[in-house]
């Protein structure tokens, strides 16, 4: 059986800037298998990274979920997207930045597209015991990662996400060579703070 999605989802989280459309197949499914797809591989990344940003997870859940469903219209609108991970980020980085100085959701959500993002959601859920060494491990990096400066904070996360020093200056609008700076400071700090 042909699986549409599967050529649109490159390994490195780009996506193919061409959509296979065969007679038998809808390219609605084809959206909503790579978005679901993408869903799987990095809802997690981008709810930590806005958790670190906003410090609240109901908020964080939220701007997750608009993240998705905004990859979500803008496939459903033909747009290319040159590299998904980056792109999620970047929105992700503007939602929390917004959310931040306005105190309040930017867009609302239609209950249609709502039940269509829920429809794909899977929930992995981790053990008890996973769940309580992950509370202790986050919260001892969490103490270290505050006394950051909010820039450190999240050059430190994207790197750590596997983005590059050009890509962390494309979710930023940073330099590369201001990344660069923000990484050695941040690492620095987080080495003194947990004696490595």
């Amino acid at each position: 059986m042909l699986q549409p999605h599967a050529d649109i989802v490159n390994e490195d989280g780009t996506l193919a800037p061409s959509w296979p459309v065969a007679a038998n197949l809808d390219p609605v499914d084809d959206i909503r298998n790579t978005v679901s797809d993408l869903f799987q591989t990095l809802r997690g990344r981008v709810y930590q990274y806005l958790l670190l940003i906003l410090g609240n997870p109901a908020e964080a859940e939220e701007l997750t979920q608009e993240c998705f469903l905004r990859l979500y219209q803008q496939l459903h609108k033909r747009k290319s997207i040159d590299n998904a991970r980056v792109w999620l980020f970047h929105v992700a980085r503007n939602l929390a930045l917004d959310k931040k100085r306005t105190g309040r959701f930017i867009a609302a959500i239609d209950p249609p597209t709502w039940d269509k993002v829920l429809e794909f959601r899977r929930d992995p859920s981790p053990t008890p015991e996973q769940n309580l060494l992950q509370k202790e491990r986050y919260e001892l990096v969490c103490s270290v990662l505050k006394r950051l400066s909010d820039q450190e904070q999240q050059v430190l996360y994207l790197r750590a996400k596997g983005l590059s020093y050009r890509q962390v200056g494309e979710v930023m609008a940073l330099s590369i060579e201001a990344v660069a700076a923000h990484v050695h400071r941040g690492l620095g700090k987080v080495k003194a703070k947990l004696n490595v």
